[in-house]
Parts: C-alpha cells; sequence; structure tokens
C-alpha cells in the first residue's frame, strides 16, 4: 500500500508542477502562482482524498492540506525560480 501512496503522490505533485510551470509562463506575478499551484494542489489532493483508503474512510484533513501547502511551494517556486517566456518580436 505505501508503494501506492509514493506513487500517486509524485504523479500528483508532477502533474501540478506542470500546470503551475505552464502558469507561471502566462502570468508574471508571485501571489497568481501561488494562488494558482495551491487551488491545483488541493484539486488534485481532493481527488485523491474523495477516493478512501481500503476501509472505506476518507482523510481528507491529512491529504488536502499538505497538498494545498505543497502546491502553494510549487507555485511559489515556479513564479520565482522558472525562467522567463521568451518574447517573440514580429
Amino acid at each position: 500500500m505505501m508503494q501506492s501512496i509514493l506513487i500517486g503522490s509524485t504523479v500528483k505533485g508532477m502533474v501540478v508542477g506542470v500546470l503551475s510551470g505552464w502558469f507561471a509562463r502566462r502570468v508574471n506575478s508571485i501571489t497568481w502562482g501561488i494562488v494558482a499551484g495551491a487551488a491545483l494542489g488541493l484539486l488534485f489532493a481532493f481527488l485523491v482524498a474523495s477516493m478512501g483508503d481500503a476501509t472505506g474512510q476518507h482523510h481528507y484533513l491529512e491529504i488536502m492540506f499538505p497538498g494545498f501547502v505543497v502546491g502553494a511551494i510549487i507555485g511559489f517556486l515556479t513564479q520565482r525560480l522558472g525562467a522567463p517566456a521568451a518574447r517573440q518580436n514580429a
């Protein structure tokens, strides 16, 4: 069970990172980057939490809070450390 949790968390984190990076290319705002990352992290954590565990219990707080925090961190980092999009002059 631990292996599936680790794989799922890794995939979820990669998806949030890619989507946050895409958003960072469109918007140059640390505030909106944090909001977008947190919202994406919360959304994907909710999807995972709503599946429940083997006993049918749902652990929303234990899954969604870290997803929210890590998403916000990813959103901040994509804005702060990401390379700006290249401008094309026509």
